[in-house]
Formats: C-alpha cells, sequence, structure tokens
C-alpha cells in the first residue's frame, strides 16, 4: 500500500475438535445454547492463540478473562450448573479422537 501500512489479513482459529476443551464447550452448548459462557471461552481460546503468536494487543483484557475464568472454576459450582462436562486430557475418547481433522473456524 502507498501509505506504508499493511492490511491485516484475517486470523483463523483452529480447533482439536477432540481436545476436552472443545468438548466441554460442546457439551455446554448442547445444553444451553444461549449461554453467554460459550462465548467467552471462545473469545478466551482465541486472545490464547493471538498471545502464543505473538500479536495479542490487548493483554490487559486476557488477563481479565483469565481471572474470570479462575473464580468462576474456583468457586467449585456443581457440574450440572456450569454445563460443563470436565472432560480431563487423559479421558479415553481423547486418545481416540486424535486422528480427528480440526475444526476451522474465522474469527473477524
Amino acid at each position: 500500500m502507498m501509505d506504508g501500512k499493511t492490511e491485516e489479513s484475517p486470523r483463523i482459529l483452529e480447533l482439536h475438535p477432540g481436545h476436552p476443551i472443545i468438548k466441554n464447550l460442546d457439551v455446554l452448548a448442547q445444553r444451553s445454547p444461549d449461554s453467554p459462557k460459550i462465548k467467552s471461552w471462545a473469545e478466551l481460546l482465541y486472545q490464547q492463540a493471538l498471545l502464543a503468536e505473538g500479536v495479542l494487543k490487548d493483554p490487559a483484557r486476557l488477563v481479565e478473562q483469565i481471572a474470570a475464568l479462575l473464580t468462576e472454576v474456583s468457586a467449585n459450582r456443581d457440574r450440572e450448573e456450569t454445563g460443563l462436562a470436565w472432560i480431563s486430557s487423559d479421558h479415553p475418547a481423547e486418545s481416540s479422537s486424535r486422528s480427528s481433522r480440526a475444526a476451522v473456524t474465522t474469527i473477524p
């Protein structure tokens, strides 16, 4: 471009459908499709990917999101109340799905 600025291309977040976080989000979405937690978790995953890539523009926002998540989890809410299955990384379903293709979602 003439003004010296480069146009930023859209980011693509690739998700492993067998990952426990994605499985937990799926359970939450099935139980409570309108839950605001789905958006919060998606934003957190995206911010984490930007951090890993070294292009996170608002680290304070990520810290807020992590603090909110830790507060919620440390409150030891009932699993039914949070809607999460709490699948651990050593869960049998995780190992059997490692060959699954990644789900790709474009984040604006």
